[in-house]
């Protein structure tokens, strides 16, 4: 409800403004990550983009791999939500480049998928996306396995290919039945 997203933008303002007043640099770079997720999920994303352009810098001195790497999947995606596919591009790189478990390197053939999309190439994107849904079957994550055919059915419906879009939509489902995800 919007009551609840306001009071948490609010709360996550007010620990912002607190994280400043006490000079606290990490604590500052979080609360902007946060504010920077809350406001993807609002579809506010030049608030986004610059929020989290914001936390990364302040992550880039002490170099904390995993938030530089959470922070780069942030920004690819809220690129490609806003059309930008060179700038998704360079935040895939970089996610690419800091490598780590398994599920990164997933999410980077995931998002050049939403790429290939946004660039009017639907074969090669259908193709990212069951790349990645295999790898997540691979990895037991049945979430992103299905957000990934569901993906692959968006790719198949761009080609024109209604069947196997239906195909790989059905394939989702069977997934998330499987899996006992609610």
């Amino acid at each position: 409800c919007r009551a609840d997203l306001a009071a948490g933008l609010r709360a996550l303002q007010r620990a912002l403004a607190a994280a400043e007043a006490a000079g606290d640099v990490p604590g500052q770079a979080s609360a902007r990550t946060s504010l920077a997720l809350a406001c993807y999920r609002l579809g506010l994303y030049a608030s986004a983009r610059q929020l989290a352009l914001q936390a990364r810098q302040a992550h880039v001195a002490p170099r904390p791999t995993a938030a530089l790497r959470s922070i780069a999947l942030y920004l690819a995606n809220i690129e490609c939500r806003m059309g930008h596919a060179e700038a998704a591009a360079g935040f895939v790189r970089e996610l690419a480049a800091l490598g780590g478990e398994p599920c990164w390197a997933t999410f980077a053939t995931e998002l050049l998928g939403a790429i290939a999309l946004l660039q009017g190439d639907a074969r090669r994107s259908a193709r990212l996306y069951r790349q990645a849904a295999t790898e997540w079957r691979a990895q037991h994550d049945a979430v992103e396995e299905i957000l990934s055919l569901t993906y692959r059915g968006r790719a198949l419906l761009a080609l024109g290919n209604a069947k196997a879009a239906l195909a790989a939509t059905r394939e989702a489902v069977r997934v998330h039945l499987r899996s006992g995800v609610h």
